[in-house]
């Protein structure tokens, strides 16, 4: 009569399925890990970038290099013609 009322037993899990759930979470692991460098590495460039245009721009304005390049391109700092 305990038969009747007990649950049957599940078998017990093949060891290669687990070995290959093992191998399966280490692969995903490695590729989170590549993903999140890949992520990092590219934040990283984008804020070099920003960081490259923002600071440039005052100093490029000011320098006497862009006078220069003025007076080589024949171009004066005034406005209207050149009488």
């Amino acid at each position: 009569m305990g038969a009747i009322f007990s649950k049957p037993k599940a078998p017990a899990p093949d060891p290669a399925i687990r070995e290959s759930q093992l191998r399966q979470e280490k692969i995903l692991a490695k590729q989170e890990a590549n993903t999140i460098a890949e992520e990092k590495a590219e934040k990283d460039k984008l804020r070099r970038r920003r960081k490259v245009k923002q600071g440039g721009g005052l100093n490029l304005l000011l320098s006497p290099d862009r006078d220069e390049d003025l007076v080589q391109q024949g171009l004066t700092d005034k406005l209207g013609s050149n009488y």
